[in-house]
């Protein structure tokens, strides 16, 4: 520790040292934190978590079923001996051959090393499609509908573990481990030097590395990963940490992460570039996923697979159709948006594709240019902006935004819609079929244009957001903005071509891109007074900034919601200031830090800037609070993860001074 009681870490491996201080970053020791509050929160979550590890969070693959299994490369058919297939995974006696709902089967394979002196085995889930009798059975590989594929042993005599995915392990909204919990361990072992948090880092990585959604990066040949997500629920950053600790020996685990490395590849560049073609890019997944590449660039143990994660960062970062980033960022708002409609002149192989409206600057009348727009009363009802019900009243009830475009070409960016959208906060009138009244006069050019909904057939659709138009998440883009910046450090070049497939000039780039995303989270995705962000910016019903009054964009939320959501930002505007500060980034992240973080009478370094701070990580601050610590599984494990891992939070109080 130095003088400002900065963590100094020197482990005598320089590749671990390098990953602590970029993943995890600069460190206030444990208890020494000018926010003593965040400290204190961070051990009572940590100790939940560590106490729910063996009850919500069990290795329930390593219980192994009565009897042994056998599997064939190329083949669904499973063999087993004395095994009773037809009860276990079937609805036998009855039904001996129909599955019960989401049985798998996790396959013990052999994976030809030996660990310690024992034979290693994987663990493959197959999902079971029927039932031939007691001692055979049909199943195929999570991804699809392949066989065994030859990538993993095939053979018999194999132990294995019925599951029916149950598990907190694999709930989709917060899988295990979600927002990197074993960094959160890491984390507060080096800050503290307290064995009881290496241990839980040790223990959750090696769980969740063995797991069947990760099967020590094997899973990633057949699609098997938690969620179905392509980046966030990997949560590789603690992996990395785990398989540079290598004074419990894990360098085995770099054969693994290397299947990672091949999957994100595909994913940057040839997924992405198809995927991103007219609505924008998940910021993020992409941002995972880019971080991904960063990971196995700075710290694999072998420089040609460095050299490979370089080349698929370079790749994602050039111009043009084969690229992801360039061509994805909005000319306008300078960022990674995504474009949100239910129902619009876009939609084709629907009867109202390609219509349009006819709108005079001055008149509240919509006409639509033809008699096929199609709109119905539900288009213009009141919908709850959390439930997505229909609604006639209340604090979270609204009407639906409309959206008008300058033409009936699909807009390829922001630049291409009014700058604002109608029909809330005050409703607009239906008239019939092809034509509705505007809640006020219409303030664009007189002339036709193209239309978007937020509703279709009363339905918001999957995702509920209620916005139209081009416009991002700002915790999502704060991600991003992290991501860019371990990408700028991956292509950093030491000296001519060194290391190898180095570019300064995309380091450039990425360094700047990551300064954009900062830049439009404080300008747009702010809410004045609330010293946190919006759920929604940057689409033309939000404004600039945000109204904490705007339901869509704000979505009913208080301030300490709002102060919560900057966990995922956190680490994308610390990056930026940390390599370029400036007064009012370091005055925007200490009103943010304060505000969650300084409880009175703790003494706090900088008071919350409205003299309220976070009581859901408080369970003595009021009756009923303290829900994210005592509220239990799966979501006090995400918020741990939120704020004490992934978001690199308790950095701040050394970034702000200088390290």
């Amino acid at each position: 520790m130095d003088t400002n009681g900065v963590v100094l870490t020197s482990t005598g491996n320089p590749k671990l040292d390098s990953a602590i201080g970029t993943l995890i970053g600069p460190q206030i020791q444990f208890g020494s934190n000018p926010w003593p509050f965040y400290d204190q929160v961070a051990a009572a979550n940590a100790a939940v978590q560590i106490a729910d590890m063996d009850v919500h969070y069990q290795d329930y693959w390593n219980i192994a079923a009565s009897g042994t299994v056998g599997v064939t490369t190329g083949s669904h058919i499973v063999t087993g001996v004395s095994t009773t297939f037809t009860t276990t995974f079937c609805q036998g006696p009855s039904n001996p051959t129909v599955p019960k709902t989401d049985a798998s089967i996790i396959i013990w394979y052999l994976t030809g090393r030996t660990i310690a002196g024992v034979p290693e085995t994987g663990r493959r889930r197959m999902w079971v499609s029927s039932c031939i009798s007691d001692t055979a059975l049909n199943a195929s590989l999570p991804s699809d509908t392949q066989p065994w594929t030859s990538d993993a042993p095939a053979g018999s005599g194999l132990k294995y573990t019925p599951d029916f995915y149950t598990h907190l392990w694999e709930f989709s909204g917060a899988p295990a481990n979600f927002y990197d919990n074993v960094q959160a361990y890491y984390a507060l072992y080096y800050r503290s030097g307290i064995d009881v948090y290496l241990t839980a880092a040790r223990k959750l990585a090696d769980r969740f590395w063995t797991s069947p959604e990760i099967d020590r990066g094997m899973a990633f040949n057949v699609g098997d990963w938690f969620g179905a997500q392509t980046g966030r629920a990997n949560s590789t950053s603690g992996l990395v940490l785990r398989a540079l600790d290598t004074s419990d020996g894990h360098p085995d685990m770099w054969a693994g992460l290397h299947n990672l490395w091949t999957y994100t590849n595909w994913l940057l560049t040839l997924a992405y570039p198809a995927w991103s073609t007219t609505g924008g890019i998940d910021a993020r997944e992409t941002a995972y996923t880019l971080a991904q590449a960063a990971y196995g660039a700075l710290w694999d143990s072998d420089p040609t697979w460095q050299a490979y994660c370089r080349s698929m960062i370079e790749s994602s970062f050039q111009t043009g159709a084969a690229g992801v980033f360039p061509k994805n960022v909005d000319p306008l708002q300078q960022v990674w948006l995504q474009w949100f409609q239910m129902k619009s002149t876009f939609d084709p192989g629907t009867a109202w594709s390609a219509s349009t409206v006819t709108l005079t600057n001055g008149s509240n009348i919509v006409t639509c240019a033809g008699s096929n727009c199609g709109w119905q009363a539900s288009d213009f009802a009141a919908y709850d902006v959390n439930t997505t019900a229909g609604c006639t009243g209340g604090a979270t009830c609204a009407t639906i935004p409309v959206l008008f475009t300058d033409s009936a070409n699909f807009p390829a960016n922001s630049s291409h819609t009014d700058p604002v959208s109608y029909c809330y906060p005050a409703a607009c009138k239906f008239v019939d079929a092809n034509h509705f009244t505007l809640d006020r006069p219409y303030a664009g050019a007189s002339g036709t244009h193209g239309w978007v909904f937020g509703v279709a057939g009363g339905s918001l659709g999957g995702t509920g957001a209620g916005v139209v138009g081009w416009g991002g998440v700002p915790y999502m883009e704060g991600i991003l903005g992290w991501a860019f910046d371990l990408a700028a450090k991956a292509m950093t070049c030491t000296a001519t071509g060194v290391p190898s497939n180095c570019d300064n000039k995309t380091s450039a780039t990425a360094y700047q891109y990551s300064a954009q995303t900062a830049n439009w989270i404080t300008s747009s995705g702010t809410i004045p007074g609330y010293y946190g962000i919006s759920f929604f910016a940057g689409f033309p019903t939000c404004g600039n900034p945000v109204n904490s009054a705007n339901l869509w964009c704000n979505k009913g939320y208080g301030n300490l919601q709002a102060r919560e959501l900057t966990g995922d930002a956190y680490r994308g505007l610390a990056a930026v200031y940390r390599h370029s500060p400036t007064p009012a980034l370091k005055t925007t992240l200490d009103n943010w830090f304060a505000g969650m973080w300084a409880k009175p009478g703790t003494n706090p370094l900088l008071a919350s800037p409205d003299g309220q701070y976070d009581v859901n990580f408080d369970p003595t601050g009021c009756s009923g609070c303290g829900y994210y610590i005592t509220n239990g599984a799966p979501y006090s494990q995400k918020f741990f993860g939120q704020h004490f891992g992934i978001s690199n939070e308790g950095g701040w109080p050394a970034i702000r001074l200088g390290y």
